[in-house]
């Protein structure tokens, strides 16, 4: 098992950058990343002008995300069985045809329940990428790097976030949907070129696996040289390690959800994924709604709220990127707590455009900074040979977000689209709060140190 102490998150951590298989790692997602926000920019609008429906604009969202809940975890099984570069250069071929088929239907402005199923399609490949990219980060990184590489990854898939939304809104005024959703194919072909030219020490993972193995033999040859006192302590210790070691033998499902039960913290930053993404990330499915009926934007308007939100979540990577917080579980708390207050004062300034900008980035950041600070956690904290099952648990996350769409979506439909926005916000307020009074590790300082305490760092 691959170890790291409690202090990396504050003080081993250097810049992944320097590493040059890393750079061509993000300069493919960047691009594909990209591409990918303007073309839900793109579909998310004509959709709503098509149908008026915030309804239907919730189910093609939910075409989007749902396989999420369904891909994302057998995507984590194969990150840890398969090569990951070779998976990931299949995973953007694929996502380069089913985009070729998803500007066929747009241009052809064929039948929304078609462009359901195309689009279904193409987040089949999107779903798969995520949680292989995530742990080939293992791949191309040392462990002191993987911090800055997870806090850097996350700031250039933002700001492909904040670049694309804003250049999809302005194409649009001047190029039909269609014509340009066939230009944004070139994404996947860039990140696919970008992982071809890649080589990588195929016995880097070997190596560290090989290392771990040793080490409970090494703890327990030990045990001759403590004190009686000590060594019933780090009997318990042997004992938790060597039942760990009876599932980790296995790759099978099982086994990563007795790993996870075995480590409380780890299922406490699992669960609190839950609240922000039902109550609060439907946002982005909603915006198109929300900036014609409250603000009375465009296109182009509502380009720049989702880039005015994807520039606060980079302010929250770089902070992160710098520093680290002390107190990982009660941060996260707060960033989620905060995320529903931003969302209930953007609906309640919806009439003050600049409050309403100024709430937007707010969100951004707020959201974001929770998100990348438990994907942090999590990276230097799960075993590297659960590694990838783990990450694909938690980016499960995002399959949630459909079911909050439909709902919010029926809310706007028959009670109004302030009331929809207004619920979002307090739900994700009072169901972090209840999260916070369940799982009261999230609150103890020395809850981000249960893990290495088990594991005896």
């Amino acid at each position: 098992m691959v170890r790291f102490p409690s202090s990396t998150l504050k003080t081993t951590s250097i810049s992944a950058l320097k590493y040059p298989q890393f750079r061509k790692l993000i300069y493919g997602s960047v691009v594909v990343r990209t591409t990918d926000w303007m073309d839900l920019t793109i579909i998310n609008w004509i959709v709503y002008q098509w149908t008026q429906s915030p309804v239907m604009l919730a189910f093609v969202n939910a075409c989007r995300l749902l396989p999420v809940l369904l891909f994302t975890l057998p995507s984590g099984v194969m990150a840890d069985k398969w090569d990951r570069q070779k998976l990931l250069m299949w995973t953007y071929l694929g996502l380069f045809l089913t985009s070729i088929a998803v500007a066929f239907v747009v241009s052809q402005q064929w039948a929304v329940t078609i462009l359901l199923g195309t689009m279904m399609g193409r987040a089949i490949f999107m779903t798969v990428e995520v949680p292989v990219r995530q742990a080939f980060l293992s791949n191309v990184l040392p462990a002191a790097a993987l911090s800055s590489g997870v806090a850097i990854q996350t700031m250039g898939i933002h700001l492909a976030r904040m670049l694309g939304p804003a250049a999809a809104g302005i194409l649009l005024l001047h190029i039909e949907a269609g014509h340009l959703l066939y230009i944004l194919t070139i994404g996947p072909l860039v990140a696919l070129i970008a992982l071809w030219s890649m080589s990588l020490n195929p016995h880097r993972l070997q190596t560290d696996q090989d290392k771990a193995t040793k080490q409970p033999e090494d703890r327990q040859q030990g045990n001759g040289n403590l004190s009686p006192q000590n060594r019933d302590k780090n009997d318990g210790l042997n004992a938790n390690i060597q039942v760990t070691e009876k599932t980790s033998s296995s790759s099978s499902l099982k086994a990563t959800f007795y790993y996870i039960k075995a480590h409380p913290m780890v299922l406490s930053v699992l669960l609190l994924a839950i609240a922000p993404m039902v109550f609060g990330f439907p946002y982005t499915t909603m915006l198109p709604l929300f900036s014609q009926a409250l603000l009375g934007l465009g296109p182009d308007g509502f380009g720049l709220l989702l880039s005015l939100s994807s520039a606060g979540a980079i302010l929250a990577t770089v902070t992160l990127s710098v520093k680290q917080p002390e107190s990982s579980g009660q941060t996260l708390l707060v960033s989620a707590f905060s995320f529903g207050l931003g969302l209930s004062f953007f609906m309640l300034f919806h009439d003050h455009i600049y409050l309403s900008i100024l709430c937007m980035f707010f969100i951004g950041f707020v959201s974001q900074y929770y998100r990348t600070l438990s994907r942090i956690w999590l990276q230097l904290h799960v075993d590297e040979q659960y590694r990838g099952r783990v990450l694909s648990i938690a980016l499960m996350d995002r399959g949630y977000i459909p079911l909050g769409a439909i709902f919010i979506g029926w809310i706007a439909q028959m009670y109004g689209v302030l009331t929809a926005g207004i619920f979002m916000g307090v739900g994700c307020c009072l169901s972090t709060l209840c999260l916070a009074m369940w799982r009261k590790d999230l609150w103890l300082k020395k809850g981000a140190r249960v893990l290495e305490d088990r594991r005896g760092v």
